[in-house]
This record gives C-alpha cells, sequence and structure tokens, in this order.
C-alpha cells in the first residue's frame, strides 16, 4: 500500500510543473515534496539498499559451479593427472544437492583416489539433522535480510510522514499568511474610502474637523498592520519554499503570484471510523512495521540460537558410477557415504546465548505493545483535536457573518447621524479580527488533518 501511494505521488508530482502558477493546491504541494525532497529521496534509497541486502542474503542458496585440473609430468612420466568439477544446489530446507566428475590418474597418485580412466560421476545429497535441521545461517541471514528491509520501508514510511506534517504545517502557516495580508489590505481599502468619505463631509459642514484625524489614524494604524502582515508573509513563503525541490535536486523557489488554496477537507471523524482506523494503523503503522521487523529478526536469530544447543549431525550419501558404464550404479555396489557427530558437553555458551536473545526478545515485544497503546491513544488525541477545530470553524464562520451584520448597522447608524466614526471603526476592527481568527482556525484544521494522518501512518490517504 505504501509503496503504491507513493507511486501515485511521484506520478502526480512528475505531471506537475514546478509552482508557478497563481495557485499551488495542497495535492501539487505535498507530491512535489514526497517524490523530490532530499529526506524522502534519502529514505528510498536507505529501502533500495535493503533490497539488496535480501538478494545478498539470496545468493547463500545461489547454486556454485567449481572446478579445477592439476597435471604433473616428469622424465617422460606422469606423476598425477587430477581433473574434478561439482555443482552443489543449495534448497531452502537446508540440504545440499551435489553432482560431481572426478578424475584422477598418475603414477604417483595414493590408490584411494585412483578413479576409471573415463573418470567417476557422482551424485549425492548432504543431509543435515540435529543442529541446522531447522534452520542455519544461511535460512536465519535470509529471514533477517527481510526483516531488515520491512524495517527500512517502517523507518522510510515514518520520514515521510514527519516530512509531510513538517511540511503541510508551513502550507498552513503560509495560507494563514496570505489570509492575514489579505485581510490587511482590505482594511486599508476600507478605511481609506472612509477617510475620503469624512474629509467631503467636513468639506461640507457635515462633519467636525477631528474625524477626519480619527480616519487618518486609523489608515495610519492598519498600514502598519499591512507591514507587518507582509513580512510575516515573506518569511512563511520563504519557509514553505524549502520543502520544494526539483527532479535535479535542485531547490525551487514559488513564483511572486503562488498563492495556496485549501481544497474541502471535512470528514466525519465518528466514533466507528476512528475505531477502524485506529485497528488499521496498529497493524500496519509504519513504527509498528519497522518494530515488528525488529521482533521477527530478533526471532530469526534466536531460531538459530535454538538450533545450537542441539549435537551438529550430518550425512552424506552418493551414488557413484564411471563414467564410460551405464549399467553399474547400484547403490549396495557404488556408492560413498559418511556422517558426522559434533557437540559441546554442557552446552554452557549455547544456553547463554539463547537466553540472552530470549530476554532482548520479550522486551522488544514489550515494546511493540507499548508503541500500539501511543498509536492508539495518539490516534484519538489527534481526533479530539481535529473535532474540535472542526466545531470552532464553523462558530467562527457565523461569527464573522454577525460582525459583518454588525458594521453593516453601526454604519447606517452614522450615515443617520446616530453614531460616532470611532464606533464605526471599533465595529470594523472587530470584523478584521474575526476574518483574521478565521483563517487562523482553517490553518489549524489543516494542520489538525496532518496530524491525524501522522497519527495513523496514513497522511496520504487522509484528505
Amino acid at each position: 500500500m505504501v509503496a503504491r501511494i507513493l507511486g501515485l505521488a511521484l506520478q502526480l508530482a512528475a505531471s506537475q510543473p514546478v509552482p508557478d502558477s497563481a495557485v499551488v493546491t495542497l495535492a501539487e504541494f505535498r507530491a512535489r515534496v514526497a517524490a523530490y525532497h532530499p529526506v524522502a529521496r534519502a529514505a528510498r534509497a536507505s529501502l533500495a539498499a535493503a533490497e539488496q541486502d535480501v538478494r545478498v542474503a539470496r545468493g547463500a542458496f545461489d547454486p556454485t559451479l567449481s572446478a579445477e585440473w592439476d597435471r604433473k609430468r616428469y622424465d617422460g612420466k606422469t606423476y598425477y593427472d587430477e581433473v574434478a568439477a561439482e555443482l552443489k544446489v543449495p534448497t531452502p530446507v537446508g540440504a545440499d544437492v551435489k553432482v560431481a566428475i572426478e578424475r584422477t590418474l598418475g603414477a604417483n597418485v595414493n590408490p584411494q583416489v585412483v578413479t576409471p580412466s573415463a573418470g567417476l560421476l557422482t551424485v549425492g545429497i548432504s543431509i543435515p539433522f540435529g543442529q541446522r535441521m531447522l534452520t542455519d545461517e544461511r535460512r536465519a541471514a535470509l529471514q533477517a535480510a527481510r526483516a531488515t528491509r520491512d524495517a527500512a520501508d517502517g523507518e522510510r514510511a515514518s520520514a515521510l510522514n514527519r516530512l509531510l506534517l513538517a511540511a503541510v504545517k508551513e502550507y498552513a502557516r503560509w495560507y494563514e499568511a496570505v489570509q492575514r495580508e489579505k485581510v490587511a489590505r482590505d482594511g486599508i481599502a476600507l478605511a481609506s474610502f472612509r477617510l475620503d468619505a469624512v474629509r467631503r463631509r467636513f468639506q461640507n459642514g457635515e462633519a467636525p474637523a477631528i474625524d477626519t484625524l480619527e480616519a487618518r489614524l486609523e489608515v495610519q494604524r492598519r498600514e502598519g498592520q499591512l507591514v507587518e502582515a507582509r513580512q510575516a508573509l515573506v518569511n512563511a513563503r520563504i519557509a514553505a519554499a524549502a520543502y520544494l525541490w526539483d527532479e535535479a535536486v535542485r531547490p525551487v523557489e514559488l513564483a511572486l503570484l503562488a498563492v495556496p488554496a485549501l481544497e474541502a477537507t471535512a470528514v466525519a471523524v465518528d466514533s466507528a471510523r476512528l475505531a477502524g482506523w485506529i485497528a488499521e494503523a496498529e497493524r500496519a503503522h509504519p513504527e509498528v512495521t519497522r518494530t515488528g521487523a525488529r521482533v521477527r529478526a530478533l526471532e530469526a536469530q534466536r531460531g538459530l540460537v535454538a538450533q545450537q544447543v542441539l549435537p551438529l549431525m550430518g550425512l552424506d550419501l552418493a551414488l557413484v558410477r564411471a563414467g564410460d558404464d551405464a549399467q553399474k550404479g547400484a547403490l549396495e555396489d557404488n556408492y560413498k557415504a559418511g556422517a558426522f557427530l559434533k557437540s559441546p558437553v554442557l552446552f554452557l555458551k549455547e544456553r547463554g546465548r539463547l537466553g540472552a536473545v530470549n530476554e532482548r526478545l520479550d522486551a522488544l515485544r514489550l515494546d511493540l505493545a507499548r508503541i500500539r497503546r501511543e498509536i492508539g491513544n495518539g490516534a484519538r488525541s489527534a481526533a479530539n483535536d481535529l473535532t474540535a477545530a472542526e466545531r470552532l470553524l464553523a462558530l467562527q464562520r457565523s461569527t464573522v457573518v454577525q460582525a459583518e451584520l454588525l458594521l453593516a448597522g453601526e454604519q447606517r447608524r452614522f450615515d443617520a447621524g446616530e453614531s460616532s466614526l470611532l464606533v464605526v471603526n471599533l465595529r470594523e476592527r472587530l470584523l478584521l479580527d474575526e476574518e483574521v481568527r478565521l483563517a487562523q482556525l482553517e490553518a489549524r484544521r489543516l494542520a489538525a488533518y496532518a496530524e491525524l494522518g501522522v497519527a495513523l501512518g496514513l497522511p496520504a490517504r487522509l484528505p
């Protein structure tokens, strides 16, 4: 699932130009961060390296072919002429299948190794008993490599989650800064329009001179707010652009006209849906994946260590046939067989290793249980924050509407001579403040969605 999500992100980012249009959606922003940011690339590179380690571990099961030729001739006499070739095929069950051809001739050769002139063909199998029967170094190494790859995948997903969370928060800050700057500009426009109107009323003798001073002070006050808003906007743009890179690992700057746009992100977070999300997170969260992989790696090591408290035994059995005689080769007449046994008496070292691995495995399983609980608690807390942000946002939208109505009513009273310019300015400041508060809550809700996604380990699947 994670690989598919990453593939979609890469495809989306590749299909999008560098963010230089007037609107930069959150989907475009996140896709480019996930595809091209150095942290995301480094995490994918670590996973690719772990995949190569699995290939290296599989190499222990690679069939091997060996051959050698050794000949000595001196003073017209062949001392020895030895030719040997062997194909060894390891199997997943621990046994090794062997096919060998050997020919040994000469005047100075041990009679035990002399073969017919056409050589001998040997087909046999090597079977372990006791130790290395259920597992061995090759199988344990492959299991550990696969577990390490899964752990690297979990670490890659965790790194991507943290990266996307930080990037979305900066995007939210950028959105809030854009809205603050827009509110500040709107405030100056309103104050400037009112200043012109008050000046005309003063010139017509309908308003006192102090109203012009009041109106001018309000314009200057809002001009100062605009300077601060633009300063914050520049800083927010710089912080958001720091997450943007291109395919050639070059930093990407946001265009002057680029602005963020929030898509609809309203998703009901009821108890049933949250329970399903938490159940999936407790199974497939990147932290669970990483720690679970460490458990499996240690279990593979435990299996290998547990085998070492058994004697090391093995059996080699092979059929032998002369290269020029297709009739011979019956097991009772032509075969090679051998067995070996090696074992410590008290198994002190082996039992100590097994006990140490068991203790580490128990500690790791306890840590996995703790991680699962923390994931559930973190998801519930993030869902609660998101629900609160949604409710506050709905209330704030209603507050903005009421502030607009209050300002419109006060303006009508002022036009009718029943109110003062100071009260009108106060009503207008209230509206501007509530609009800024609305932008803050929209950014907060977006950050809450990102927090919930990371808490569940699935940020790319949330709106």
